[in-house]
């Protein structure tokens, strides 16, 4: 008997020196787990503050390309006025002196002049399109030197 109440005081001697390192390791894996939860927390707040700024860059972005797009619809809208004022400016400077410069280029006085005219013709059909006059017997004289074949208007 006296051999087990030997070894039953070896394992409480034992014992009594585990449980106070048990429970020294066991805080340390506490603390440990604490910093742990503490980064966690941290690096969610981190990837919430991030994911908020590129919501914002992103509206930001959006902003940029509707404005960029709002810019070039105006500025290809001043394209084209400007476009138009140059071609008119050109109607302005030549309409005037066109009989002129007919006259002086093919020696011929001008029957018409017409500026921006439109003639809508009639559309042709098959018998209509065989009954038609030559083309080669009307020659037309073009503003810019040379000669072209036209039928001529009626």
């Amino acid at each position: 008997m006296s051999a087990v109440v030997e070894r039953v005081d070896r394992i409480e001697e034992a014992l009594a020196d585990f449980t106070p390192s048990v429970g020294i390791e066991f805080n340390k894996l506490y603390y440990s787990q604490l910093l742990t939860q503490r980064g966690m927390r941290q690096l969610q707040d981190e990837m919430r503050e991030f994911k908020d700024e590129m919501l914002t860059f992103k509206d930001e972005v959006r902003a940029d390309q509707d404005a960029s797009r709002r810019e070039r619809i105006e500025m290809n809208r001043k394209w084209g006025d400007l476009s138009n004022k140059l071609g008119t400016m050109v109607e302005d400077l030549v309409y005037p002196s066109l009989s002129r410069i007919v006259q002086e280029t093919f020696g011929e006085e001008l029957r018409d002049i017409v500026l921006r005219f439109k003639r809508r013709l009639p559309l042709r059909t098959a018998s209509h399109a065989a009954s038609a006059p030559e083309a080669s017997s009307a020659k037309r004289y073009s503003v810019f030197g040379s000669m072209s074949t036209a039928p001529p208007l009626n």
